[in-house]
């Protein structure tokens, strides 16, 4: 029998859809199937699977063999984030009080939480200290603004200086280090503050 695409949607799947809206708000990505399971209730993942499908053939939603990938067909598929400047990722740099934009980047669900949607920011790398961690000259780095962690790569002010290091923390103090043996560590003198957290790196592939 052919589904009717304009008839109400069954209780059960009026539930999956709400909480698939309100997960995707409160964390930036889509819920698991094990995530939909245990908010229904139902003893398998293949009900969920069974509710999917039908959601699915109606347009309800749409998805593709990655995990988390459940995107609801009237939500943006994509967010804008301003671009920002230059980043230092070499020798750290003045502080510079232009914060004009200088462009957008598009990002896609799933590559972001809650918080980068609040005011997530890129900013264009110059330099070669992050090198061993996979961050080049000419990158965008993609910057959360949330509290850090040891170990984060962070946008950071070190004694009035603007840089992108590793923040590492010894023996109670906090510092920044380079991933590029000809860069030394940043121990600061009077001032440490990290403005975000580097989540994600986008880099134009050139032909």
């Amino acid at each position: 029998m052919a589904l009717n695409p304009s008839s109400p949607l069954s209780r059960v799947q009026e539930k999956i859809v709400i909480f698939i809206r309100r997960y995707f708000h409160q964390h930036g990505y889509a819920p698991a199937i094990r995530d939909i399971m245990h908010h229904c209730g139902f003893k398998s993942p293949r009900a969920v699977s069974f509710h999917l499908e039908k959601l699915e053939q109606r347009g309800v939603i749409r998805r593709d063999r990655k995990a988390r990938s459940i995107l609801l067909n009237d939500a943006p598929s994509a967010l804008t984030i301003p671009v920002f400047g230059i980043l230092p990722a070499g020798f750290p740099e003045m502080v510079e009080q232009d914060h004009k934009t200088i462009g957008g980047l598009a990002i896609q669900p799933g590559w972001f939480g809650a918080g980068m949607r609040q005011g997530g920011y890129a900013l264009r790398v110059r330099g070669d200290s992050m090198q061993d961690a996979r961050i080049f000259d000419g990158d965008l780095a993609i910057v959360e603004p949330r509290a850090p962690k040891a170990g984060d790569i962070v946008v950071a002010i070190v004694d009035g200086h603007s840089t992108l290091k590793r923040l590492v923390k010894q023996r109670n103090q906090y510092f920044l280090r380079a991933e590029n043996p000809k860069h030394s560590e940043l121990i600061p003198t009077d001032e440490l503050k990290v403005q975000g957290v580097v989540v994600g790196i986008y880099r134009m592939i050139h032909p």
